[in-house]
Order: structure tokens, then sequence, then C-alpha cells
């Protein structure tokens, strides 16, 4: 199967959500099937990315069987709230032209789109409507809740803006849903993604790789 992955975070990165998709894609890879991903360069947990790294021009790599396209992004050396919206809404900006191209051009089966980061996922879904590809949200957390529980963000008119994209990007997705952290989990039963459809398959562990035969779409 062709798997198309679009998620903000990978390896060389080792913690978060890099570390899922990390072993997530490899994982897949090592099943046989052909993976590629459309990620950032390396820059958490110190939101810095190091000198070998920077560039503002798409670069590829392959690892561990996976083939990477790493899209330049705005890192705000000190993270505020808005400056993370802005961080986020950079990758959703770089990522759409690789996930569109590779869309339409290597027609992947399978497109599955990583949150964080939320805002990419608009693109992937379209990309995968024009294919005819199966599209996959995977919520590792519940963004627009967290931030706004951690006290990151505080507009209420933001925050109800926010949860609208929120909720329109989870109906166009199949998605597989875990709660990382209390202030995700807690927010559950508010008005945002949790509100939406949300298919519980469970949480990819570090010694579990999906099941070809059973949890991916034929």
């Amino acid at each position: 199967m062709r798997i198309l992955v679009c998620g903000i975070n990978y390896a060389p990165d080792l913690i978060g959500i890099a570390k899922y998709n990390t072993e997530l894609c490899e994982a897949l890879a090592g099943f046989g099937h052909d993976v590629r991903v459309v990620t950032a360069p390396p820059y958490y947990p110190e939101w810095k990315i190091p000198p070998e790294h920077r560039s503002w021009i798409y670069r590829s790599e392959r690892r561990a069987g996976v083939a990477i396209k790493r899209a330049p992004i705005y890192v705000p050396s000190q993270p505020s709230g808005r400056k993370r919206l802005v961080h986020h809404a950079s990758f959703a900006l770089t990522s759409a032209f690789p996930v569109i191209f590779q869309a339409l051009r290597w027609r992947p089966q399978l497109m599955l789109s990583v949150a964080p980061s939320l805002m990419s996922s608009a693109a992937v879904a379209m990309a995968a409507r024009r294919a005819g590809a199966v599209s996959w949200l995977h919520l590792q957390d519940l963004e627009v809740d967290a931030a706004f529980g951690l006290g990151l963000l505080r507009d209420g008119r933001l925050r109800k803006s926010m949860l609208a994209i929120e909720r329109r990007a989870v109906l166009r997705s199949r998605i597989e849903h875990c709660a990382a952290n209390d202030a995700t989990a807690g927010a559950q039963g508010g008005g945002g993604a949790s509100a939406a459809r949300i298919e519980k398959l469970g949480r990819h562990r570090r010694h579990r790789a999906p099941d070809p035969k059973n949890e991916l779409p034929r």
C-alpha cells in the first residue's frame, strides 16, 4: 500500500509526537508498505533548528525505508501562544505543496495527517479526495482545548473560531483519536473536535505496530 503521512515532528527529534510518527512510519515500511512523510526540520523540544537543517528550501532524505520531505517552517525561539499559531500556520502552508503534489503525482491509497499540527490536515483531506485516497486524522492532542486549557491563549472569540476550524477538519477525515494528556482528555466533553464523530482505534505503542491486514483500509 502507498501511504503518505503529514506530521510536523519526526526523527531525529526524540520525544513527543516525533516518536509516534517515526515508529509508526518505520513499522509500516517494515510491513512492506511504501511510506512517504511530509514533515518539518527537527527543532523540538529545544525550539531551535540545528544548523545542518536550517534552510528555506525543501529537503529530501531517506531513513529506515521511509522517504522524507522536510518543509521549511518558522520556529520561534520563545514560543508564546500567538507565535505557536504562526508556527503551525507556516507548516500548514509549506507542507501543503508537497502533500498536494504527492497526492496527484504518486497517488497514495492512504493519506494520514497527525495532530499536532491540525492546521495541516485540511490540505491532506482535500488532496485525498482529489486522489481518491482514504483520509485518516490521528488526534494525539486536541490542540485548541489544550492551548486554552493551559493558558497559552485566552481570547474567547479566537477560541470560538479555532474550534469551528478544528471541527470542520475532524469531520472531513476518518478519525483515530488518542487523548494524550489531562488537558485534552478533560476537554472531550466540550464543543470542539470532541463534538464530531470520533472512532477510537486505540493508541499506537512502542512495541506494537498497526496490523496492515486488520487496521488499515483496503
